[in-house]
This record gives C-alpha cells, sequence and structure tokens, in this order.
C-alpha cells in the first residue's frame, strides 16, 4: 500500500467506525511482528518508536525499513515518533520519513510548549 500518515488513517477510522492499533516498537523484530499481526487481522496499523530506539536503530534506517514493510503490506501503516521533546530530532524523523511527529514540550512553560509544537507543526505540513 501507499504510505498514509495518521490523520488520514483516523479520520477513516473514526467515519467508520473501528479502532486502529498503536504499538510501541523497540527494535526490528517487533516492527516485523506487529505488521505482520495486523496484516493477519487484515488491520490499519500505527509503528509508535520512541526516541531510544529510534536514536538506536538510526532515523533512516527505521524509516527504509518502515517504507518497505508498509509498501509490501496490503493494508494501510504510518510511522510515528513518539514522545520527543528534542525540536531537532523530530526534524531529523520527519526528514527520514516517519509519517507522524509527536513533539512532547510537556515540561516546558505553556508559551513555549506552544511555540515548540508550533514550530513542529509547520516544519511538518
Amino acid at each position: 500500500m501507499p504510505i498514509v500518515n495518521a490523520k488520514d488513517m483516523l479520520l477513516k477510522a473514526t467515519e467508520e467506525k473501528y479502532a486502529v492499533g498503536a504499538f510501541n516498537i523497540t527494535n526490528l523484530i517487533q516492527m516485523e511482528a506487529v505488521v505482520d499481526a495486523a496484516i493477519g487481522k487484515n488491520a490499519p496499523l500505527i509503528i509508535q518508536a520512541s526516541v531510544a530506539p529510534s536514536k538506536f536503530l538510526g532515523p533512516k534506517v527505521l524509516a527504509a525499513i518502515y517504507k518497505t514493510l508498509a509498501e509490501s503490506a496490503p493494508i494501510p501503516i504510518c510511522l510515528h515518533l513518539d514522545h520527543c521533546s528534542d525540536v531537532g530530532f523530530c526534524k531529523t524523523c520527519a526528514d527520514a520519513g516517519y509519517t507522524n511527529i509527536m513533539i512532547d514540550a510537556s515540561k516546558q512553560e505553556f508559551k513555549e510548549n506552544i511555540r515548540q509544537t508550533k514550530q513542529i507543526c509547520d516544519y511538518c505540513h
């Protein structure tokens, strides 16, 4: 299937009244396992990778493997960076091919949280 983002996937799920599983992975074996399970259930999938596995595996490597799996799968799959507090790393992952980025500026003052969130939204869209 073509690469998709979570927004489109979740809008369709809302409209058609079904859930979409989102699973955090820490290695490539887990990534392949959740993809295989989702294919087995004919269910859309959000692969979530937090900062640590994204840095360990490398955003380009993780995104390349995601793209290979997603493009050959008969179901929609997206790749989500989960709870990243580093604006620069969010941009790196977006550039590498992550389809969804979650900036987590919750430890910042409210105005700084909004500024960082807007910065990443503008960068990704």
